[in-house]
């Protein structure tokens, strides 16, 4: 869908929407009562689990403490062997592409509209020196054309 961007005398500048980017909060907490109290790490694992946003960042626990009683080579403990946890949290590569895209795309439309607004004065200022000697008509679209 296209949104109005830029409207001078005689243009409307419209663009594709951009696509939705999930916002930087880590996690939302809830600060009423909990369901059930935080007692131990697990829980508290569990917890955060459930509240990070997941749309926008992915996250890696890794079990960690002595190897004692582990069983054959692994680089990572399971939960049930650990005796504490490593989190790591990082943002979904996909979410920084769309972000970086968008990025791109806004400072290309502000440079797209600078040169559009300095058309349009040139276009202005010419109409008066040499009255109705250019005139830009507006090209209808097929929606328009229809209603």
């Amino acid at each position: 869908m296209k949104k109005k961007y830029l409207e001078l005398s005689n243009l409307v500048y419209a663009f594709e929407e951009d696509e939705g980017i999930p916002p930087n909060m880590l996690m939302t907490l809830p600060l009423g009562e909990l369901d059930e109290p935080i007692t131990n790490g697990r829980q508290l694992l569990k917890f955060i689990s459930r509240h990070i946003n997941k749309d926008r960042f992915k996250t890696k626990n890794r079990g960690r403490g002595s190897r004692k009683h582990a069983s054959g080579f692994m680089k990572d403990l399971t939960m049930e062997q650990a005796e504490r946890v490593a989190v790591y949290v990082e943002e979904k590569q996909s979410v920084l592409n769309r972000e970086q895209r968008q990025i791109e795309r806004w400072k290309d439309r502000h440079a797209l509209s600078t040169i559009i607004q300095e058309l349009s004065r040139k276009i202005y200022s010419h109409n008066l020196k040499y009255p109705d000697d250019i005139s830009i008509v507006q090209k209808e679209n097929e929606d328009d054309k229809k209603n």
